[in-house]
């Protein structure tokens, strides 16, 4: 949607591993990349600043505002 309405291409701050999302049944904590897994991403896409929104939230939402903080 940032892309649509400002031109600017964007991404989500996190690795996608959805397995973590789902399993263990239950129990499960999704997993988003660590904090240095995340800078390196960043760094490497040349990316200028963060937005932070609210996410459709598959447990992701919580992580990633760890992980940003």
């Amino acid at each position: 949607m940032y892309y649509l309405y400002t031109g600017r291409r964007s991404i989500q701050p996190g690795l996608h591993k959805p397995a973590t999302y789902f399993y263990p049944y239950g129990q499960a904590v999704p997993d988003v990349g660590s904090p240095g897994e995340i800078r390196a991403e960043l760094k490497s896409l040349g990316v200028g600043f963060i937005v932070i929104h609210p996410l459709s939230d598959g447990g992701e939402q919580e992580r990633l505002l760890e992980i940003v903080d």
